[in-house]
């Protein structure tokens, strides 16, 4: 490990995993009376609020981006706040917060991959068996789940969430060594915004009728600070202290939670064998806590 890690690194992607898992509960309850767009924007909108005012109080200065750089953050919020808010929203509305959750585990894999291809990261024998515990913890506790009418649909959504969201995390890690997450977060976020702007203005003008109450008010402020801002904030800090491949071995956490969440609010049916899915990703997380070699911050690509 880096000597620059300290034993309580390990919260932030546990915590991030966390609260991401109860945000598949909030998005399955908002996406039921709120179209997507507006759940999108209105989780966008209230991330940046709360990042610009994490600045303010911080004192932290907005260091201009160098040009060689732009691309990262483009593609960060193209396709880790934009595509893969999108898409998760909508994948959870159709296939339900349970299911939703088991498919993101495959982001060990994904992100992996696009490490060692784009990242050089090391695909270690240890790295391989934690993942291939997690994909079999997730096949085997896919199959403890009941499956909805239109599921199809929101798997298809959901992988292409996990696809956007293992570029942008590989492309976070590249510029890690270089931006406070703060600002990765923050920069992002606010490129996103301008492509919500125009998709729920369409959506308002063509498509839904926006009606809010207090329950739902609620939900959107805990998307967007909680669910976005903070867990954002979580996972880049995440990956400026861990390899992303090593990060995103902690994504059965997120699944556990979910399928709590969505079968005590949502009476969605679990089934026994879940718990042997459950046994074989933590023991994933902890063999790769274990055996996570020395690593160090990559360096960009030769421009």
């Amino acid at each position: 490990m880096n000597s620059e890690r300290k034993w309580y690194h390990i919260l932030y992607p546990i915590s991030a995993y966390v609260l991401w898992g109860s945000l598949f509960a909030v998005t399955k309850y908002t996406s039921g009376k709120l179209s997507i767009p507006v759940l999108a924007f209105s989780r966008s909108l209230v991330a940046c609020i709360a990042l610009y005012a994490i600045v303010l109080y911080k004192k932290q200065p907005l260091v201009k981006i160098q040009p060689g750089d732009k691309k990262y953050f483009i593609a960060a919020g193209l396709m880790g706040y934009y595509f893969n808010t999108v898409f998760n929203m909508a994948g959870v509305k159709y296939a339900g917060a349970t299911l939703s959750s088991f498919i993101t585990i495959i982001n060990p894999f994904t992100i992996s991959i696009l490490a060692a291809l784009i990242l050089k990261e090391k695909l270690t024998w240890w790295k391989l068996l934690c993942i291939a515990l997690a994909i079999g913890g997730v096949l085997v506790t896919s199959q403890s789940y009941v499956y909805a009418e239109g599921a199809a649909l929101g798997i298809f959504l959901i992988l292409c969430s996990v696809i956007n969201w293992s570029f942008a995390s590989v492309y976070i890690r590249l510029i890690s060594g270089r931006y406070d997450a703060l600002i990765i977060t923050l920069y992002g976020m606010v490129f996103s915004m301008a492509l919500h702007v125009p998709t729920v203005v369409i959506d308002q003008i063509f498509f839904s009728d926006l009606v809010l109450d207090v329950p739902l008010v609620l939900c959107l402020v805990y998307m967007g600070v909680v669910g976005t801002a903070l867990t954002m904030l979580l996972w880049n800090k995440s990956l400026s202290v861990f390899e992303a491949s090593t990060c995103s071995l902690f994504f059965p956490i997120q699944s556990f939670v979910a399928a709590f969440l969505g079968a005590l609010l949502f009476q969605e049916e679990i089934r026994p064998v879940y718990y042997v899915g459950v046994v074989m990703c933590t023991t994933s997380i902890i063999l790769n806590f274990v055996f996570s070699n020395r690593s160090t911050t990559p360096r960009l690509p030769t421009r």
